[in-house]
């Protein structure tokens, strides 16, 4: 699906859908408890079906209807062959194989799009050297099959490759029967995805003990322990895709109403509203959310490590911000769903932007307008939104290739969109 946006602010209030990284981690620990669970949800992505496709093939009964997942869970075979089919979701992944692995089920694993590329080192040859046998292509990750079971012991994890590496583990180490001890060296980036991830293991019963030892991080987590879901639980509101919303209203002199997000959450993307202050927008906090407007917007340099997937919204708002801005500590976004850094220049710079693309930054020379043009997603769909939000700054309409790409993670972006007076209308290019 391709679309063709005209120029124009949007305005209006918008309810903030519910966040897929909570979702990931209630459906696994759902998966892993004996009780049943309703899980509130008010959006179904496809990251999320990924992650229920996979709960339903290790033996969950999964029931949807006026916005509850009804999880019942059953006891795990270890004599059948299981297919884990994740689509094209990274979490659903990372997290199941070292799941997988601590259940002592052998699992074919596979996926779509640019998944099959995304690294599962050094995640893999932790769990080879306890006890695990990974067959996969010598020029890819997937398909991936994985046999034996997990043996306890200490585990030893780079942190500034993927938080979801360190979440697959901490899902995994209480299913062991023994104490194991999980240490992440740093620098540790993505940390409150972590954090969201000890916070639902607190929900569902499992205790995690957290050191410092020289300069690691160290997780002691005891074996045996039981998953208890606390029966019903509601998935926060995702500020990771409210920030386009967010990024909307700074562009826009009638401004945006975002709610349903919590101010105290862990989701890491929350920054979105300290750093829309630093550059100048005018926020205000609301009953249940907050009110965005414009204001004279000025460049702020941005550290990426912590709030990867901030960065293509960032960008787009810092290319109609007064001054230089410089993204860095960025490199991880190399292999997201796309070269992000490179898609993130590459389409911005077909709008009209003064981007310049290194290693593992983005710099970028504000301007008062884009002139507008041909973006394409890449299939990624943090692109095809802030295409779609640039939109906005734009003096002649902008065209997103591959649009469809929202439905990962928000697929009723663009009904969103046009009810906050975005305009927009399906076309199909010709090459």
């Amino acid at each position: 699906m391709d679309v063709r946006i005209k120029p124009g602010k949007l305005s209006g209030e918008i309810e903030a859908i519910s966040s897929k990284s909570d979702a990931h981690r209630i459906l696994i620990g759902s998966l892993l408890s004996k009780n049943e669970t309703n899980l509130h949800v008010n959006i179904m992505s496809e990251d999320i079906k990924a992650t229920i496709d996979c709960i339903r093939e290790a033996g969950c009964t999964v029931d949807y209807a006026h916005n509850m997942l009804k999880i019942k869970p059953v006891p795990i075979d270890v004599d059948k062959e299981y297919h884990f089919d994740c689509n094209e979701s990274g979490s659903t992944l990372r997290f199941f194989i070292p799941i997988a692995a601590a259940l002592g089920i052998n699992a074919t694993f596979t996926g779509r799009g640019r998944l099959p590329e995304r690294p599962l080192s050094p995640l893999v040859e932790e769990l080879e050297a306890h006890g695990v046998r990974i067959k996969r292509p010598d020029d890819a990750y997937l398909p991936l099959v994985l046999e034996g079971k997990l043996t306890p012991g200490i585990f030893k994890i780079a942190g500034n490759i993927s938080s979801q590496f360190v979440t697959g583990l901490l899902f995994a180490l209480p299913l062991l029967q023994e104490e194991s001890k999980l240490i992440i060296t740093p620098p540790v980036e993505s940390r409150p995805y972590i954090d969201m991830t000890l916070n639902t293991l607190r929900k569902y019963g499992i205790k995690v003990q957290e050191t410092r030892e020289n300069e690691n991080t160290c997780f002691y987590v005891t074996g045996g322990q039981k998953y208890t879901s606390p029966k019903h639980i509601e998935a926060e509101g995702d500020w990771s895709n409210a920030a386009f919303w967010f990024v909307a209203g700074a562009m826009s002199e009638e401004g945006m109403v975002i709610k349903g997000v919590n101010e105290r959450s862990l989701q890491g993307d929350k920054y979105i509203v300290e750093h829309l202050i630093r550059v100048g927008a005018k926020v205000e906090k609301i009953d249940d959310g907050y009110k965005v407007t414009r204001n004279n917007l000025l460049a702020r340099d941005v550290d990426a490590a912590k709030i990867p997937d901030l960065v293509p919204i960032i960008a787009t708002l810092a290319s109609v911000s007064k001054g230089t801005t410089r993204i860095y500590n960025a490199y991880r976004l190399r292999i997201k769903e796309s070269d992000r850094l490179s898609t993130v220049a590459q389409n911005l710079r077909n709008l009209g932007a003064d981007i310049t693309e290194f290693e593992d930054s983005l710099v970028i020379n504000g301007k008062e307008m884009l002139e507008g043009g041909i973006a394409d997603s890449y299939n990624d769909h943090r692109i095809a939104m802030s295409m779609a939000i640039a939109a906005g700054a734009c003096k002649n309409d902008v065209i997103i290739k591959n649009a469809e790409a929202v439905n990962k993670s928000y697929p009723t972006f663009f009904d969103d969109f046009k009810r906050r007076k975005g305009v927009f209308d399906v076309i199909e290019l010709r090459e």
